[in-house]
């Protein structure tokens, strides 16, 4: 039997344990590859000429890196700060419009807040969804979309005068588009921070109530300004 000593970073560059895809260095020996025990760092092939060949690994150096706990991870935890302070500043200030948005509407306070309930609402029950498209896609492309969505959302139901028309778009489709914010913004920071996890976790969540203080400041005199 013929036994080879590889380094994994060249034996393992895109695999995965147990899991094992043919070596980069020797694309044209093996033909398939078989699973190993977890204690035994060997890994057996079967070559272009049926001998059986086994490759050694050394385990420990297939961990993967650490989070870095600073650095690039400072500007993650800066953006998932700012998009609290905006998806919760307008979900916790939205009773702020609703005397306006009844004088517009000529509907009742009742019928008002359901577009505000829903928009905090789906921004929650799209959770199972949006974890789902992280793992698929990724933080960045999964908020890209969001703030897409929310963003053309509120700024379409600023045209909107039917009663029915801005709880679905302002309410139901807002809210998908902040809960696909939200969620990536709270745990995105597992990948850059182990020992200040729970430190910049805490930053973060801050946000949401400094959004609330700076909506409820602004918003009075916006309204003032511009009505």
């Amino acid at each position: 039997m013929e036994t080879i000593q590889e380094h994994p970073d060249d034996l393992m560059a895109q695999a995965s344990v147990p899991n094992l895809r043919v070596p980069p260095s020797h694309p044209e020996t093996y033909k398939s590859t078989s699973t190993m025990n977890e204690m035994d760092p060997v890994y057996a092939f079967n070559n272009a000429d049926g001998e059986d060949v086994e490759v050694e690994i050394d385990l420990d150096k297939l961990s993967p890196p650490l989070p870095p706990d600073g650095g690039w991870g400072w500007f993650i935890v800066f953006g998932s700060f700012i998009c609290m302070v905006l998806v919760d500043g307008m979900c916790f200030s939205y009773g702020l419009f609703l005397s306006e948005l009844e004088e517009t509407f000529g509907a009742s306070k009742m019928q008002m807040t359901l577009a505000g309930s829903l928009l905090t609402g789906f921004y929650f029950m799209v959770g199972p969804l949006v974890s789902g498209l992280l793992n698929k896609f990724g933080s960045r492309e999964v908020v890209l979309a969001g703030t897409l969505i929310s963003s053309v959302s509120i700024l379409c139901s600023t045209f909107i005068y039917n009663l029915n028309l801005f709880i679905v778009i302002f309410g139901i489709c807002g809210g998908i588009g902040y809960g696909c914010i939200y969620l990536p913004a709270a745990t995105v920071v597992t990948s850059w921070f182990v020992k200040k996890r729970a430190t910049v976790t805490g930053i973060i969540m801050a946000g949401s109530g400094i959004g609330g203080v700076v909506y409820s400041l602004v918003v009075p005199s916006l309204i003032e300004m511009y009505t």
